[in-house]
């Protein structure tokens, strides 16, 4: 969310709250990025609805809270109720995005859910111009954050143990290495961004597209992007509308033998992250 908010303050991006459009069509998140089994019953209902080609019923009310969000009307939504075709859906969620952005005088729309990247092929078979942005966090600091957030926020309990955290990490970078060298995708680490912002976003807008803006003029944009990212339930996300300073919090929330852990399971960053 944070390097979000620095590149959506470009003034020719629209961005806005995480939507888990896509992982909300095909509904099965859990077990695709998330490394948990579905029972039998579920597993069987999804095969069926693939076997159809058919999105969850979830599709329409992920589009009206987006256009809630964005202060459109209720009125545009073109997710019709029920089971909708899943290319189709997809395919009228990006077309709504693309208009109002038009609208707005961007011309690119940034979205950020995390669970994206296991939709990554279903993403670019409908919108073969999409655009890929991958951020990479060293590994123990990374699950040191979302182990902090499990012991301070409601609904983040499953990230409780550090075993699970490294699986999600795992799974998240081994479906993420396979477009390292793709000219659609852009791979750059946290902490290249932290230690070097205009460098970074320079580099971001570039691959983009964008025309070159100067970070004194996103950092005076930064808060009113804040503002229309972060949902009001979203109180994990307090903090990232403040300085640029990378916080690790492996040595204060992981004891020695987990950063061991990490160090000795973790997957490699893909090495075309800047």
């Amino acid at each position: 969310t944070f390097a979000q908010t620095l590149v959506g303050s470009h003034p020719n991006v629209l961005t806005f709250p995480e939507t888990s459009f896509v992982a909300s069509v095909f509904g099965d998140y859990m077990k695709r990025v998330y490394c948990t089994r579905p029972t039998a019953l579920k597993k069987l209902r999804t095969s069926a609805r693939f076997l159809l080609g058919r999105s969850t019923g979830a599709a329409t009310r992920h589009m009206a809270e987006t256009l809630d969000a964005l202060g459109e009307p209720a009125g545009r939504n073109p997710i019709a109720k029920g089971f909708p075709p899943i290319n189709g859906t997809i395919r009228a969620w990006a077309g709504v995005l693309d208009d109002i952005a038009s609208e707005r005088g961007c011309t690119v729309w940034l979205e950020k859910t995390p669970m994206h990247v296991g939709y990554i092929d279903a993403i670019q078979k409908v919108r073969p111009d999409a655009l890929f942005l991958h951020i990479f966090r060293e590994p123990t600091a990374a699950i040191a954050s979302i182990t902090d957030a499990s012991r301070k926020y409601r609904g983040w309990e499953h990230y409780s143990t550090v075993r699970y955290c490294l699986d999600v990490w795992n799974r998240s970078i081994a479906l993420a290495t396979p477009y390292a060298d793709k000219p659609n995708h852009f791979m750059f680490r946290y902490e290249s961004l932290m230690a070097r912002p205009e460098e970074i976003l320079e580099k971001i807008f570039g691959f983009i597209g964008l025309e070159p803006v100067s970070f004194t003029e996103i950092a005076e944009s930064r808060a009113l992007t804040v503002s229309r990212v972060v949902k009001r339930d979203e109180d994990y996300k307090d903090n990232v509308g403040g300085p640029i300073i990378n916080i690790d919090k492996s040595s204060s929330v992981l004891s020695d033998d987990n950063r061991d852990y990490i160090r000795h399971n973790a997957l490699p960053i893909p090495k075309a992250a800047i």
